[in-house]
């Protein structure tokens, strides 16, 4: 279910893939046992969420994905996570919130070696903190967001 779900949300038919996602946590759900199947499974609710708007319930989906990637020491699973909680976060007006989930993300792939997926969270980073006025072009604290 979860690639059909998966396959759905690449093919743009976000509603058919959350149906098929909820129907794949209500099995990890009422199947305890796999936090790795669990975590997988919330954060592709949390793309799904995302891409149909529901940005609240997208957050609380991937929170939750990466708090179980990370107890259960999958840090890719957590890196991913974190970057698109960030994300989604920033679409939410949460910039402080964003910022966290990010450099976490960044530090996460950094330590993987994941370059690519660094400089991307990083650039997500960037964007968010100059544009919200967090951090100055030297990473000094020039103003908290409203």
């Amino acid at each position: 279910m979860i690639e059909i779900a998966a396959s759905l949300l690449e093919q743009s038919a976000p509603e058919q893939a959350l149906t098929y996602a909820q129907q794949a946590e209500a099995l990890v759900t009422a199947n305890p046992g796999s936090d790795f199947s669990h975590a997988l499974v919330l954060q592709l609710n949390g793309k799904v969420l995302e891409h149909l708007g529901r940005l609240d319930e997208a957050a609380s989906c991937l929170r939750r994905a990466a708090d179980i990637c990370q107890s259960c020491g999958y840090k890719t699973g957590a890196a991913e996570c974190h970057h698109q909680l960030g994300i989604v976060l920033t679409q939410l007006g949460q910039p402080a919130a964003a910022e966290q989930s990010l450099r976490v993300a960044v530090d996460l792939y950094g330590m993987l070696g994941f370059t690519a997926e660094a400089a991307q969270a990083a650039a997500d980073l960037n964007n968010l903190t100059t544009g919200a006025g967090l951090l100055s072009d030297h990473g000094q604290q020039t103003a908290t967001p409203e």
